[in-house]
């Protein structure tokens, strides 16, 4: 399930493990969104091989702003540095760094760093981002957004609502064209991730892999 992509005169083998419950209906559905900007993908890192992002979840990470929900970044690089963090936290030699289909119909932009990770004058922050979190869902969004120029954070409000398309590998994620994750580009990430894997050419027509090619 690997495939080379090129950088400068290199090639990298890079292969993602397909989530099993992705058909060729979704796949297409997933493009169509990736196209129209009502979708993105992002890279969760983790000790822990996730089936599914459910709310129950939410508040249980170590840090403080985890009770926001979901974070998710749009680098694949800074995915895998998370998950190396987690591994070594729980002393584990595996990671992984689930690739997520997540809705953005309602952003919340995040103005300043702070405003999503250290707000001054909070002392107990899990209860700051958990009233943040409520107050941002009762005025219709689904995620909250920070950009620094070199990264997309994303954080997911409503977990459930994330699709998990695959999960790649720390050395995977180091391995993505640099060119191709510079971009922020949904759709050449698709196409990155999903090219010449055997799972995927099963599952779609010939004109479903052609209309991912252009």
């Amino acid at each position: 399930m690997a495939h080379l992509a090129k950088s400068g005169d290199t090639y990298r083998d890079i292969s993602m493990q397909i989530d099993s419950r992705m058909t060729s209906a979704s796949l297409k559905k997933i493009r169509a969104g990736l196209k129209d900007k009502t979708l993105t993908i992002g890279f969760h890192g983790s000790n822990d091989f996730i089936t599914e992002f459910t709310t129950d979840k939410i508040g249980l990470g170590g840090d403080g702003n985890s009770s926001l929900g979901l974070f998710t970044t749009e680098i694949p690089e800074k995915a895998a540095e998370y998950a190396e963090i987690a591994r070594e936290q729980v002393d584990q030699d595996e990671s992984y760094i689930h690739v997520l289909i997540i809705p953005k119909r309602k952003i919340y932009k995040v103005a300043e760093f702070e405003e999503m990770f250290e707000p001054e004058g909070v002392t107990d922050l899990k209860a700051h981002f958990a009233a943040v979190r409520e107050s941002l869902i009762r005025q219709g969004y689904d995620s909250a957004s920070y950009e620094d120029g070199e990264d997309v954070m994303m954080v997911s409000l409503l977990p459930e609502q994330v699709q998990i398309l695959g999960v790649l590998s720390e050395d995977e994620c180091y391995e993505l064209d640099e060119d191709c994750t510079s971009r922020f580009d949904g759709v050449k990430m698709l196409k990155l991730l999903m090219k010449d894997m055997p799972m995927v050419a099963k599952a779609w027509s010939a004109h479903e892999e052609d209309s991912l090619s252009r």
